[in-house]
């Protein structure tokens, strides 16, 4: 649990390691010419993720009365509320604050957050036979090499797996909320957020600790519509590098992402993975 008893423990946990140089994309074939023709990088709803626990929080409610009242006190602050204000708003509302108004708060925050972001998920290793597997359409697909110098890739964070469930308290959550609500700084306010950000986004069952995943979240812009899973997200277009295309995908699948490359204006190096004849492993090498 996230509480104040391990707080520093936690808060140490969520700081990535040291970002690899270059970072992975898994994907199919589709998506390749809509990203070289510069639509940019699709960032999905958690929602259509492929596993149900993914950011799958919960939330503990055991805090005192003066603990509640601090917190409520905190978000109607960051309202522009005067102290006189909050006073009396505190005085109209304490039967509420003291049951379960701020535990449906907490919830609709987090309803909020998951329903409002985008994820893109990118890997360690442009070789690992699962991840061609799952994400690069049973090694039909391509796997996407960035360069992750740049801004846009510095966003992202490495993944924390474990055995249990996230359990946010309402002690830390509430101290992360009030941060993120900007009433202590601008600083303590972009700390508190990825915070939160890493408790929502970045925890995952150790199960798939092999995948070695690095995430970026983005807001989306507007609320999806209907049947829309996701929006896609400007990227530096320099940070392509390259394109792996898979040991399963056949002669003609190769012409024709030769053929969007050589159209432009991404001109990312083309790269296939083969086989190894030695050892259940991928080599990659450059396509001919």
């Amino acid at each position: 649990m996230l509480g104040e008893e391990n707080l520093k423990l936690e808060a140490g946990s969520l700081e990535s390691p040291k970002m690899p140089t270059l970072l992975y994309r898994y994907t199919k074939l589709e998506y390749l010419e809509l990203i070289l023709k510069g639509r940019g990088l699709f960032f999905p709803k958690l929602s259509s993720f492929n596993d149900p626990f993914d950011a799958n929080i919960f939330l503990s409610f055991r805090a005192t009365k003066a603990e509640r009242r601090k917190f409520y006190d905190a978000m109607l602050k960051s309202f522009g509320m005067s102290r006189a204000e909050r006073k009396q708003r505190l005085r109209k509302t304490k039967d509420q604050v003291d049951g379960d108004l701020l535990e449906e708060a907490h919830a609709k925050t987090i309803r909020e957050t998951r329903a409002g972001c985008g994820v893109l998920c990118l890997a360690e290793s442009q070789s690992d036979i699962l991840m061609w597997s799952h994400y690069g359409d049973r090694h039909t697909g391509v796997c996407l090499i960035f360069d992750t110098g740049n801004d846009f890739f510095h966003q992202a964070r490495r993944v924390v797996y474990q055995r249990d469930y996230p359990v946010i308290s309402f002690r830390w959550f509430s101290e992360k909320m009030t941060d993120a609500l900007g009433v202590n700084g601008d600083a303590k306010k972009s700390a508190a957020q990825f915070a939160i950000d890493s408790a929502l986004f970045l925890t995952k069952a150790e199960h798939w600790k092999y995948e070695a995943e690095w995430r970026i979240a983005q807001k989306f812009p507007r609320p999806l519509r209907n049947r829309e899973n996701g929006i896609f997200f400007p990227f530096p277009a320099h940070s392509l590098v390259g394109v792996v295309i898979g040991a399963n995908a056949d002669e003609a699948s190769v012409a024709t992402v030769r053929n969007w490359i050589d159209a432009g204006p991404l001109r990312p190096q083309l790269l296939r993975a083969r086989v190894s004849k030695t050892k259940f492993a991928l080599d990659i090498s450059e396509q001919g």
